[in-house]
């Protein structure tokens, strides 16, 4: 916005004195409605510059509204549907991974979350885990001479 203000300012200025001594005289308040008019390639108004000079600095500032104002739109266009398509192949993915496991609950009856609480991946399922003496799972010396 910024660049836009400033660029309406310099041709206003420039087309300003580059017009007023020529038969229509030009305000400054005209010059700026011309300038904001021709940079945002609107092209609404009574004036147009009528000196060679004039028509130069009309041709440039066409050329800036283009350049400032044209040019950047594929750039956010395209960093929009760069964007966009990231969120949907994101969703696509977490929706898939969430049907994989309703189908796997389905399918075992339990989730991997109890699966893996109930079988050590070392050893195996928890019933054939070696006993201590106390009747609880756990490892010694000699229920490893008594492993099937």
């Amino acid at each position: 916005m910024v660049l836009v203000s400033v660029t309406v300012l310099t041709f206003s200025s420039l087309i300003y004195f580059a017009e007023k001594d020529s038969e229509n005289k030009w305000s400054f308040l005209d010059s700026f409605w011309w300038g904001l008019m021709t940079l945002t390639t609107v092209g609404y108004g009574s004036k147009a510059p009528k000196t060679a000079v004039g028509q130069s600095i009309g041709g440039l500032c066409a050329l800036m509204g283009i350049f400032i104002l044209a040019l950047p739109v594929p750039i956010v266009v395209n960093s929009f549907a760069t964007n966009y398509k990231n969120r949907i192949w994101r969703n696509e993915v977490m929706q898939k991974k969430q049907e994989r496991e309703a189908e796997g609950e389905k399918k075992e009856g339990f989730n991997m979350k109890d699966m893996s609480s109930k079988v050590d991946p070392e050893i195996g399922p928890a019933s054939k885990m070696p006993k201590k003496s106390n009747g609880e799972a756990g490892t010694t010396v000699e229920s490893f001479v008594n492993i099937d």
